[in-house]
């Protein structure tokens, strides 16, 4: 008990240093003057509406009122009801900006790294019920250096890691109600929960068969404490409810589920079940290439536990058989459900990056495999005879594995965290440029580039969408509107030509805006002009 209380300790030290170290990301790109920016419209797109949460003011924005206003939002809203709303749900500005009411503002993008370090302890408690006290150990020390946690730590305003951190502080805190009988809690652990899943609803469905065959399992012990896991669990889920009541006239609705104009309940279809498809092997080669493939280090000796636990299954507790079934109902659910996407997060379509959304998609499957990757390790460094001889093998597998991490994470050419910093930098100078230069009340069609731009300006996620060149004449009747774009000369002639039937011209380059080549900003014209 004594070296669990010491390792425990340690261990705290180690994970909150790393949150720091995670959070290195924001407060080195924070912008000299201005909102700030992102990498990413999903992120922008958080802190925006989190920011207006924290601020307690209607989540959903005013739109613009000018006639094509439909138009006229950056990529991850939408506008409904004459309203930008997210375009995906809703939990994480909930939550984030109620803690931003106390926290300030400025707390946003360094909560996900908080609660990384806390799931972090949570994940080595959790272990220790279902794992050897070495497993639990090491699997703990991994998980800030495990590149999908690290990346999306850092990048904390996406949704994956908050909704992981929050299921491993709702499993720990379960335990911990279970063995004390303490309803306070319970409450907590249920709250968890219901925030994870508030977080992300569509993880309810590996998640929820797996709570309810604990509770199953647990029926007799929870008769002390049931009622205030339940009572946590709608408290995790209740201030979103309202919310999507508020912003979308339904408690279950949300940007990807919007309901009908006259007020009834959204209708979920087999297209938002499924809103992939169901594509097995397409799901199988993604699924390759991002986890046996990108995350080698932890898949392949991941494979190698888990391969030795099964076959040590007559032996095993019912704690360590539940803990081999976890990962196997999310993997039945998460590998098809994702991998069937068609996702393209880069430039180049068959990069295999951190960024890639199969990577914070199966984010709690990299997380699940981990203590089994620690067990295969072990148990392959417990064959070599001599105590210093394992110590030292030990050693250099922890420094390999450190080495392939901060390669992965910091230092990947186009999607490493160096090169996000990087752009997210770069991109104040080219808005500062821009906005200079602009009209106030102009609209910027802004490609991929939106993130940069919004909420300065108005936005238009891209020209070369058919809807957006039918509805720019009537927009123009009250607005300039300017194409900042990235595209070389023979898609720009391409896109020329796919204006003028909509009776739209690109005006000259404007020369006075020092954007870096070939980055360059048209004004959009009516033809008649």
């Amino acid at each position: 008990m004594k070296g669990t209380h010491w390792r425990g300790m340690l261990l705290a030290v180690w994970l909150f240093g790393w949150a720091v170290a995670h959070a290195t990301l924001s407060w080195s790109s924070a912008p000299p003057a201005g909102p700030r920016s992102f990498n990413s419209p999903d992120e922008t797109a958080n802190y925006f509406f989190a920011r207006r949460v924290a601020q307690d003011v209607p989540l959903a924005a005013p739109a613009l009122a000018d006639d094509a206003s439909g138009i006229v939002h950056p990529r991850s809203m939408l506008v409904y009801d004459g309203r930008l709303v997210p375009a995906s749900f809703i939990g994480l500005p909930v939550w984030y900006g109620m803690a931003a009411r106390v926290g300030g503002v400025g707390v946003l993008p360094y909560l996900t790294p908080l609660l990384a370090a806390l799931g972090g302890y949570a994940l080595y408690r959790l272990a220790l019920v279902f794992f050897p006290p070495a497993v639990a150990w090491w699997s703990a020390l991994a998980l800030p250096l495990l590149p999908p946690w690290w990346y999306y730590s850092a990048r904390g305003l996406f949704p994956n890691l908050p909704f992981a951190a929050l299921v491993l502080l709702g499993g720990w805190g379960s335990v911990v109600a279970l063995r004390t009988g303490r309803r306070a809690g319970a409450f907590l652990a249920g709250a968890a929960f219901g925030a994870a899943v508030a977080i992300r609803p569509v993880e309810a469905v590996w998640l929820a068969p797996l709570l309810v065959a604990a509770v199953w399992c647990q029926r007799r012990r929870l008769r002390r404490v049931g009622w205030a896991f339940a009572l946590g669990l709608a408290a995790g889920v209740a201030p979103v409810l309202l919310q999507q009541q508020a912003t979308f006239g339904h408690p279950l609705a949300s940007g990807y589920l919007l309901p009908p104009p006259d007020g009834a309940a959204p209708v979920a279809d087999a297209s938002s079940l499924l809103p992939f498809g169901l594509h097995p092997r397409r799901a199988l080669q993604n699924f390759w290439r991002f986890m046996f493939g990108l995350q080698s280090a932890v898949v392949w000796p991941a494979a190698l536990g888990l391969a030795l636990q099964v076959h040590r299954w007559s032996r095993q507790s019912v704690a360590a058989r539940w803990a081999m079934v976890a990962p196997i109902v999310m993997a039945v659910w998460l590998v098809p459900y994702y991998g069937s996407a068609v996702l393209v997060d880069n430039l180049d379509p068959q990069a295999v990056t951190m960024a890639g959304s199969y990577v914070r998609y199966w984010l709690p499957l990299s997380v699940m495999l981990l203590p089994y990757a620690a067990s295969g390790m072990l148990w392959t460094v417990g064959r070599l005879r001599g105590l210093w001889l394992r110590r030292v093998v030990l050693l250099a597998v922890a420094a390999g594995f450190s080495f392939w991490s901060i390669r992965l994470t910091l230092h990947e050419p186009s999607d490493g965290l160096g090169a996000v910093a990087k752009a997210v930098r770069a991109g104040y100078a080219k808005r500062e440029t821009v906005v200079r230069y602009v009209p106030a009340n102009a609209v910027v069609v802004a490609e991929r580039a939106d993130k940069l731009f919004f909420p300065l300006l108005p936005v238009i996620a891209t020209l070369r969408d058919p809807q957006v060149q039918r509805a720019l004449p009537a927009l123009l009747e009250h607005r300039p509107v300017y194409w900042y774009t990235f595209m070389d000369d023979a898609a720009i002639v391409a896109v020329r030509d796919q204006l003028s039937s909509a009776g739209l011209i690109l005006g000259e380059p404007v020369s006075v805006v020092a954007v870096a080549a070939p980055e360059r900003v048209f004004q959009v014209r009516r033809g008649a002009e």
